[in-house]
């Protein structure tokens, strides 16, 4: 008996970006659930001449813990971990918190996909503490 494995293409994000968030408005609430995850005191968003599809520009900035090389790696970039929510279980189990008091708002993963319904051009520059900056192109 062969063994047979799933072989998911890269096209397949931008594809449940399409499914799973309904419009620009959702994916970048999204991405600010996932700043407030990262226990993000401040969330900037800024956008540039959005009018124009060649020229827009959306940059979310924010100050919360930042990923690893190690996370966006084997999380961010593996769809489907459960990351999330073992840590909200281990959370709930033990009666604790991030460190401002807050439970993880997102659980699914799917907040990394709506940053293929704002662009095509996707930069994710971010750094934990201790750890060197990532930055990362799609």
């Amino acid at each position: 008996m062969e063994a047979v494995a799933f072989r998911p293409r890269a096209r397949l994000m931008s594809q449940l970006g399409e499914q799973l968030i309904k419009d620009e408005n959702i994916a970048v609430l999204e991405l600010i659930k996932n700043a407030y995850d990262a226990d993000a005191k401040k969330v900037q968003i800024k956008m540039r001449d959005i009018q124009s599809e060649e020229l827009a520009v959306i940059s979310i900035e924010d100050n919360g813990d930042g990923m690893s090389f190690d996370t966006v790696k084997n999380c961010w970039m593996e769809p489907g971990t459960d990351n999330k929510e073992k840590k909200l279980k281990q959370m709930i189990e033990n009666d604790s918190r991030s460190k401002l008091n807050r439970l993880p708002m997102g659980e699914k993963g799917i907040g990394r996909f709506g940053v293929h319904k704002l662009g095509n051009k996707i930069t994710l520059i971010t750094r934990a503490e201790n750890n060197l900056e990532v930055f990362l192109t799609l």
